[in-house]
């Protein structure tokens, strides 16, 4: 009885003489880590392909006895990280895909979980998930509507300028005092001082007392100042909290992108 193509192509298959090869995107290597208490497999190409200190500890030498992530009882340690943030990560990466376009409502991820997201991909230099996060995170602080201060504050411990950026220029265009005794400590008293420089510049131009009204044009005109004038002003600071890689001394944060999203609204008034 002859064979079935289906046989056929089995047993051709299965002989040992048949060269094979491992096919390049679908043939994984999976590694256990084990994160607090819990155990997670995952494919490590990403990791590999996208984070020099990954790639530098999978590529650590190991003897068949020392070697780990092989097995559920000789896993890879992380030390330090929070499971939950690392879920956050795994999540980005293998179930939306970090070039993803972010909604709004961040795939279902919490404010929180995406801030854990672009601390371990500061961490490990994932550059394509700490771009995603920031674009989620700008979209999910935009519609929390955020304090002033706090996209400063979070642009600082974050190395994210552009967030650091638009609170100052925020700060600057309030119409009551730039910044309160509570900010100023917060902010540090050198930033305050600066800013209510940068706003003082600002009013001296359009003073509401004299009855003149920022139109449309006057509100783009003092926009782009207080833009360029925070860029000045601030332009130390805005490069200290510049995000490099080991391997760049350029920019691995999205440039002062968020320009789009981050728009300065002027107060009429």
């Amino acid at each position: 009885m002859a064979s079935s193509p289906a046989s056929s192509n089995t047993s051709a298959s299965a002989s040992p003489s048949v060269a094979r090869h491992r096919n390049s995107d679908f043939y994984l290597d999976t590694k256990v880590f084990l994160v607090e208490d819990e155990l997670f497999r995952i494919p490590t190409k990403y990791f590999a392909e996208n984070s020099g200190v990954f790639r530098d500890m999978l590529r650590l030498p190991q003897t068949e006895e020392s070697a780990e992530g092989i097995t559920d009882e000789k896993p890879i340690v992380l030390e330090g990280i929070k499971k939950a943030d690392f879920g956050a990560l795994l999540k980005v990466i293998f179930h939306f895909g970090p070039l993803s376009k972010f909604t709004d409502q961040g795939h279902g991820l919490a404010d929180g979980q995406w801030l854990s997201v672009l601390s371990l991909s500061n961490m490990w230099e994932l550059t394509e998930t700490r771009d995603a996060a920031i674009t989620a995170l700008a979209q999910i602080m935009k519609a929390l509507d955020l304090r002033e201060i706090e996209w400063v504050l979070r642009g600082r411990s974050y190395l994210v300028p552009e967030w650091v950026e638009h609170g100052y220029c925020r700060l600057a265009m309030r119409y009551k005092l730039p910044v309160s005794v509570k900010e100023a400590e917060e902010l540090g008293v050198e930033s305050a001082l600066r800013l209510a420089g940068i706003q003082g510049r600002v009013y001296s131009r359009y003073n509401p007392l004299k009855g003149l009204l920022w139109g449309r044009a006057e509100g783009a005109e003092i926009a782009k100042a207080v833009i360029e004038d925070v860029r000045s002003v601030f332009a130390k600071e805005l490069q200290d909290v510049t995000y490099s890689t080991r391997s760049t001394e350029s920019t691995a944060s999205t440039p002062i992108s968020g320009k789009d999203e981050l728009n300065l609204e002027v107060p009429m008034l």
